[in-house]
């Protein structure tokens, strides 16, 4: 009886961490499509209309959301191809540390 009660804690462990991972790769998802919004509306800001840097800043944004959103959805194969520093772990990190400086940053 011991392994049965073992193997349903271990069970219900993966499916714990599987949860959490869905819900990170949500989260994640949804990080990526704010700043892809982010840096819409502020390309529509009439405040930065004549700044041709912050345009360039958002465009960039624009394309970090993308890579997010692709990295959540599962096209790693692709990415992984184009972008190889988005294949593990700590260059996943670096990324996230890189596009949340450029979000939060005021030129």
């Amino acid at each position: 009886m011991p392994s049965a009660a073992a193997g349903a804690a271990t069970e219900n462990k993966e499916s714990c961490w599987l949860k959490a991972n869905r819900l990170k790769r949500v989260l994640a998802f949804c990080v990526g499509a704010a700043i892809i919004v982010a840096s819409v509306f502020t390309l529509l800001s009439l405040e930065k209309a004549l700044d041709f840097l912050s345009h360039i800043r958002m465009f960039w944004n624009i394309l970090f959301g993308v890579l997010i959103m692709l990295v959540n959805l599962g096209v790693v194969k692709w990415v992984g191809r184009c972008f190889g520093f988005l294949t593990g772990w700590f260059g996943f990190g670096m990324f996230y540390l890189f596009v949340g400086c450029s979000v939060f940053t005021d030129v």
